[in-house]
């Protein structure tokens, strides 16, 4: 994102009162992607469809966003074959929450998808030799932590814990990997992996290879499995794309270490919140405290830079 050493105070102008409002409006749609999953969940909307319908949309918009740079995409190979190999992990990533949200429910599965900030953390750190400060080693050590809890790994051996932590690892997994592809783009091909054209590649990429995979599976009924998916998954496309277009907008006026603590502490918080108030989600006293944790070691992992 670049440096932010110039902001010293955050005198409360109406550019900065406008980054806060992009800041919480990237964190929103955010938690508005954990809701349709639960709402795709709860109605048994197909989560093919779901997905496939998002990316379209999402694609559209990002085309119509980024038609300017599109020439510049096109003239860089490298970069569209890794945007390709992203928007496949992509896919995966949201099959991985959809299958989370239903077997875990809300709550644990967002704060797992930002707790897989760890992975390009300890990749930065092993690969690109960005040696964490002493506040975000602590962070680092309370994010383990807080995985575990949050993840339940110390509670019985039932069938449903085990696939409530092999989904919770899973979307750990993938979010993790996605993230650290990301900052290989930065790194090795020094593209800006946070602009909208990367995004817009992506998810092209992850809209075509779901039309493939609805193609090949020739189900009986599509039109019927198809038509219920729809609105939802176009609100899912324009909540993912917003996640990202709010969250550049918030940075241009607001440095990183304010609208990443704020962001990850927000869509926690959230989360928790929303499952627990409207899905009666129970939580144990470990998760709760696995949550606290988690709010912890974000701020730690991203103040500390």
């Amino acid at each position: 994102v670049g440096s932010v050493s110039h902001y010293s105070s955050f005198p409360l102008s109406d550019l900065t009162l406008q980054g806060y409002l992009f800041l919480l409006l990237s964190a929103l749609c955010s938690l508005g992607i954990g809701v349709i999953f639960k709402v795709a969940a709860v109605r048994s909307i197909d989560s093919s469809y779901l997905i496939g319908t998002n990316y379209v949309v999402a694609a559209i918009a990002g085309l119509i966003v980024a038609s300017r740079d599109l020439e510049t995409a096109a003239t860089d190979p490298t970069l569209l074959l890794v945007a390709s190999a992203t928007g496949i992990l992509f896919i995966a990533g949201f099959y991985a929450m959809a299958y989370a949200t239903r077997v875990a429910g809300v709550a644990l599965t967002l704060s797992s998808w930002r707790m897989s900030v760890l992975l390009p953390f300890m990749a930065s750190w092993l690969i690109w030799a960005e040696v964490p400060s002493s506040y975000q080693l602590i962070g680092l050590g309370l994010a383990g932590v807080a995985f575990l809890l949050i993840a339940n790994v110390f509670s019985g051996v039932g069938g449903q814990d085990r696939k409530s932590v092999a989904a919770l690892l899973l979307v750990f997994g993938i979010g993790g990997t996605v993230d650290t592809i990301l900052k290989l783009i930065d790194e090795s091909l020094q593209i800006d992996s946070d602009s909208i054209l990367v995004t817009c590649l992506i998810f092209g990429t992850a809209a075509v290879s779901m039309m493939i995979l609805l193609s090949i599976r020739k189900l009986k009924g599509t039109e019927a499995l198809f038509v219920p998916a729809v609105v939802p998954g176009a609100i899912l496309g324009m909540l993912n794309l917003g996640t990202i277009v709010f969250l550049l907008a918030a940075l241009k006026v607001l440095p990183g270490t304010v609208v990443f603590p704020a962001i990850n502490v927000t869509i926690v918080v959230g989360a928790s919140l929303l499952g627990t108030l409207i899905w009666d989600e129970q939580l144990s006293r470990s998760t709760r405290l696995g949550v606290l944790i988690a709010v912890a070691a974000l701020v730690l992992l991203t103040v500390g830079s």
